[in-house]
């Protein structure tokens, strides 16, 4: 299964980081084709958390991880029947609700696509299971498949991922391919399938994730001895492999979980090796860029969150690990768009919008006048004829005794008049001194 898709930085990098500046988007274009560029850890350790339904705490046997719009992070138990939904990890990753009881035999696969609806690769049933919003209680809509070879059928499906455009892709163990989906008519029918063995040896399927911006098709093969991740094109052509076998850099072991990063990276959850790996997309060369062993133990899944949180699922401890990604200052702002690297500013601001955020900006407003000089250090770049760093108007709005905010409306009304002819007087002088 897989994430995420262009859309996604829109909400997982938050505020004013939507207003980034062209020198940002270059920063980002740089660490998306310099292997070199990886060069601080992209995995912070930042807890854990276990099952809300077992005594001791550990899923019977944890699979494959999502989140939606709102942080909530979605966890398949396979071992007993359900999906396990749990707060953001603001909110402290709280146990929420389950999802499938009574429906679901053995979920692996978990996703949820860009309505908040929920998808559920059922390998107990051959089925892919979909679910409605968590905030419309997440009833039963709809399943597809069932057990067989033709098309429409499955075998053994793992991991399911939804495009931006409603598509449906899962990867099935027991055919060796991938098959995807389109809603038509309320019911799902399907719309092709490619066999990844035509490459051997490639017979386990595993994750999956689709760039969206090329339509290319990256899949797992998990398998400790033929491990890789290769790509395919949107009609399912071969195109090349990320990776193959093995346990040196940019080599894998039984991959499974494999998702893009909200910059546009591959991740892939390299199980055997109990590590982490990144890479460039295949567009930008492939090329490795780093791996992590981040304390786990057969991981599983892995997931991104609002907030630079990433998600993933660990068979060996039972339970789910959370990471600051990309964000060594923690301030949920990945630091390749962060306006001020190494310094938390989780808000962003830019007051005089240099591309340089105001906590590490030594000239916040941009005036010329130093912060520890200017007496004003918040206001705007305007006339200011003793150069102390307050801009004229400024000033003479203050000096205007009255309040826009108490009072009657008349007086109010009144009040705001007067500044704002005594900010005119201001600009009038400042053009009479050719400031």
């Amino acid at each position: 299964r897989g994430r995420r898709n262009p859309d996604y930085p829109r909400r997982f990098l938050q505020g004013a980081m939507r207003r980034a500046t062209s020198a940002v988007v270059a920063a980002v274009a740089v660490v998306l084709v310099l292997p070199g560029a990886a060069s601080a850890a992209l995995f912070g350790a930042d807890g854990s958390f276990g099952s809300g339904r077992q005594a001791d705490g550990r899923f019977i046997q944890i699979g494959g991880v999502a989140t939606d719009n709102a942080g909530r992070v979605y966890v398949a138990d396979s071992g007993s029947g359900r999906i396990e939904v749990f707060d953001s990890g603001e909110a402290g990753n709280g146990y929420l609700t389950s999802i499938g009881e009574g429906v679901l035999v053995q979920p692996v696969g978990v996703e949820v696509d860009l309505r908040n609806r929920i998808f559920v690769a059922d390998q107990g049933r051959d089925k892919v299971v979909e679910f409605d919003t968590l905030n419309d209680k997440a009833p039963f809509m709809r399943e597809w498949g069932g057990s067989g070879t033709e098309l429409g059928k499955m075998s053994q499906p793992r991991f399911v991922y939804a495009d931006r455009s409603g598509l449906i892709y899962n990867t099935e163990a027991g055919n060796a391919r991938v098959q995807w989906f389109t809603p038509k008519d309320k019911q799902m029918t399907p719309v092709s399938a490619f066999g990844t063995a035509d490459q051997p040896p490639f017979t386990t399927p595993e994750g999956l994730v689709r760039d969206d911006s090329t339509g290319q098709v990256y899949v797992s093969n998990l398998s400790s001895t033929d491990g890789a991740v290769r790509v395919y094109d949107n009609r399912g052509f071969y195109l090349g492999q990320i990776a193959g076998p093995g346990s040196g850099p940019g080599q894998v072991s039984s991959p499974r979980g494999i998702a893009m990063d909200p910059l546009g990276r591959l991740v892939v959850v390299d199980s055997g090796n109990n590590r982490l790996q990144v890479f460039n997309p295949f567009t930008a060369g492939s090329d490795f860029l780093e791996a992590d062993s981040a304390d786990v133990s057969g991981p599983v899944d892995i997931a991104f969150a609002p907030g630079a949180y990433a998600y993933v699922t660990d068979a060996g401890s039972g339970r789910v690990l959370r990471f600051h990604y990309d964000d060594a200052d923690r301030d949920g702002v990945l630091d390749p768009l962060d306006n001020c690297p190494g310094l938390a500013n989780p808000d962003q601001s830019d007051m005089d919008r240099d591309g340089l955020g105001d906590a590490c900006d030594p000239d916040a407003d941009g005036d010329g006048v130093p912060n520890e000089a200017d007496k004003c250090p918040t206001s705007r770049r305007g006339p200011d004829a003793n150069g102390d760093g307050c801009s004229d108007t400024v000033m003479a709005r203050r000096a205007v005794k009255c309040s826009t905010t108490r009072g009657t409306k008349r007086a109010r009304a009144a009040c705001a008049a007067r500044k704002r002819a005594a900010v005119r007087r201001a600009l009038a002088q400042a053009h009479a001194r050719g400031r």
